[in-house]
């Protein structure tokens, strides 16, 4: 067991307890309204997360109260599933049930985000990992769990925002996709002749050279990585893709659209 110290932040009372890892006693702390003291109680955990920066293009390191929430989760899982004899994860000789609910906790991180903990992992794995483990049981959980807050100070920029968008984005090239390869009336085989004759469908391809070129400072790869993007960037990426897709099937004015999409790009 490590001793943590912690206070109250507006008492100033101190506290000093015990728990079996770091990630514990945050929760304890989160629940009792404390705070740790991070310069006289040092962890193993809290030296590998320093070594990264608290923010990534706006995808935010898991914050203290939503690793608090996955570990109280997994914990409830890993307690369910144990009882029920379904735990894969061997115990090693001498392992307690806090050892071997950490070995299965990391374990399953691993294989949902392919990250070893989760003090390496961000907003855009949060709600990953929470519907990871919240589906081993099938129990209902508080839906506000789900929500990762404000990314910038940008309006409605949250996780959930950005992610809406990429679906769109993403239905968009398959609609589009499926128009000039399968078109199931007349107005779609006239759209798909066009884009045949100005050399077939945009793909995902097309539209990640758009992204990358308008955000050279992003590392930006594929569809996943937009979410890295704000929400107002993602908008008008939405909004440009519209554009090109209707340019390449021959909808609309073409000179009020191209002069539209110079405006809004």
């Amino acid at each position: 067991m490590k001793t943590y110290i912690a206070t109250h932040p507006k008492t100033s009372e101190t506290h000093r307890f015990e728990s079996q890892n770091r990630e514990s006693a945050e929760a304890y702390c989160l629940m009792h309204g404390l705070e740790i003291q991070e310069s006289r109680v040092k962890s193993q955990e809290t030296s590998r997360q320093s070594d990264e920066p608290t923010y990534y293009k706006g995808n935010y390191l898991l914050s203290k109260k939503q690793k608090a929430v996955l570990c109280q989760l997994a914990a409830g899982v890993f307690s369910d599933l144990d009882d029920l004899g379904l735990i894969d994860e061997p115990a090693a000789p001498g392992e307690s049930k806090a050892q071997r609910l950490t070995k299965w906790r990391r374990s399953e991180v691993k294989k949902a985000t392919g990250k070893t903990s989760l003090t390496k992992c961000r907003n855009s794995d949060y709600r990953k990992l929470h519907n990871h483990f919240a589906l081993m049981t099938g129990k209902n959980y508080n839906p506000q769990n789900h929500c990762t807050g404000p990314q910038t100070n940008q309006r409605g920029d949250t996780m959930e925002r950005r992610e809406q968008i990429i679906a769109l984005i993403e239905e968009e090239l398959m609609k589009h996709a499926r128009v000039v390869t399968d078109p199931a009336n007349g107005d779609e085989c006239a759209a798909s002749q066009i884009a045949q004759d100005k050399g077939g469908s945009i793909g995902a391809g097309y539209f990640m050279s758009i992204a990358i070129a308008k955000n050279k400072s992003a590392n930006l790869s594929d569809l996943a990585s937009l979410v890295t993007l704000p929400a107002r960037q993602l908008e008008q990426l939405h909004y440009t893709l519209r554009n090109r897709i209707a340019g390449r099937e021959g909808r609309g004015e073409v000179k009020k659209r191209n002069k539209k999409q110079r405006g809004g790009e």
